[in-house]
């Protein structure tokens, strides 16, 4: 998605999971890359990038030779689809 904006990507997840955790997942979709050691001090705490990790809304993506490791939101679908999976446990 070449225009993304946080706002809409929080929407996504608004209802589905705690707002601190749409509002990062919205804050991380709208970053190119986020190196693991910075999502915290991004998105608000060390809380925020393990909780978006347990949930299945982001994950680190390993280094290679030409890139440090990247903390990374998965596509908006996974995530939409993810939460509502999620929600739906707790019901």
């Amino acid at each position: 998605m070449a225009n993304r904006n946080r706002d809409t990507e929080a929407d996504l997840l608004a209802g589905l999971v705690p707002d601190d955790l749409a509002q990062a997942y919205g804050k991380l979709s709208t970053r190119v890359r986020v190196s693991k050691e910075q999502a915290a001090e991004i998105l608000g705490g060390e809380h925020l990038v393990e909780e978006l990790t347990r949930r299945g809304l982001a994950r680190i993506i390993a280094a290679t030779p030409d890139q440090a490791a990247t903390f990374q939101p998965v596509p908006e679908l996974i995530a939409l689809q993810t939460a509502l999976v999620s929600s739906r446990r707790i019901c």
